[in-house]
Parts: C-alpha cells; sequence; structure tokens
C-alpha cells in the first residue's frame, strides 16, 4: 500500500475517532434536554389524537345543532307550539355542550401550541451538534530559494 494511501487512512481514522468522541460527549452533555424533548413529543401526540377527537365531536354536534334549529323553524312556521317547546330545550342543552366542547378545545389548541414552541426551543437549544473536519486551510506555499 502506498505510503500516501497509509496517511489518508489514518488522518480518516484520527478524525472519525476524534468526531465520535466529541458526538459522544454532546449527546451526554444534551441527554437531559433529549430526554425531555422525547417526553414533551409524546405528550403532543397524545394531545393531537384528544384534538381531533373532540374537533370531530364538535362537528357532529354542529351538525346536530343545525338539524335541531330547521326542526325548530319547521315546528314554528307550522304553529306546533308544543313541539317548538320540547325542541327548544334540547336545542339548548346540545347549544351549551357545544360551547363548552368549543371552549375545551381552544384551551386545548393553546396548550398544544405552547409546548410546539417549547419544544422548538429545546430542539434548537440542544439539537446542534459540533465535527471536527479535515479541511485544508488556504496558505502561502513554501518555496525553496537559493
Amino acid at each position: 500500500m502506498p505510503k500516501i494511501a497509509k496517511q489518508i487512512i489514518g488522518i480518516v481514522v484520527v478524525f472519525g475517532a476524534i468526531n465520535l468522541v466529541l458526538w459522544g460527549a454532546q449527546e451526554f452533555y444534551y441527554r437531559e434536554e433529549s430526554s425531555q424533548i422525547k417526553e414533551e413529543q409524546k405528550f403532543l401526540v397524545s394531545e393531537e389524537r384528544l384534538i381531533n377527537a373532540l374537533d370531530m365531536k364538535i362537528k357532529e354536534q354542529e351538525h346536530e345543532l343545525n338539524q335541531k334549529k330547521a326542526e325548530l323553524d319547521r315546528n314554528e312556521s307550522l304553529g306546533n307550539t308544543s313541539a317548538y317547546n320540547r325542541g327548544v330545550d334540547s336545542y339548548n342543552l346540545t347549544l351549551i355542550l357545544y360551547q363548552s366542547n368549543i371552549s375545551t378545545y381552544n384551551s386545548k389548541i393553546a396548550v398544544y401550541n405552547t409546548k410546539v414552541d417549547e419544544v422548538n426551543a429545546l430542539i434548537e437549544q440542544s439539537g446542534s451538534r459540533w465535527y471536527l473536519l479535515p479541511i485544508p486551510l488556504p496558505g502561502k506555499v513554501g518555496h525553496l530559494t537559493n
């Protein structure tokens, strides 16, 4: 094996070992942040599922409210007062549940967005790593003079 090939392999091995130690030290230094990021991401996935389920429930309630409102309007136009009065109670109860779910949804979205910002800040803080690369620096080439 030529001498230059051995030197290149030697440089690659040395820089590889240095980078492995450097990477390992940084992983150890940021281990708590990395663990916290993983936990927060699990929370976010769980919270996203709950938010999506609540969103579906709100849409169903909205559809139900529209149906009940149409039924109320129909009974009112027909002059069916007793059916209208019974329908008002049902409509109002559904409306209260709907508004409560909207409030819960909005608060969950606010918490979710705050957590996303926190996780992004942690990722930015602990996500950068330093590596040592064997890049030759420009400089003057020495000349021999007589």
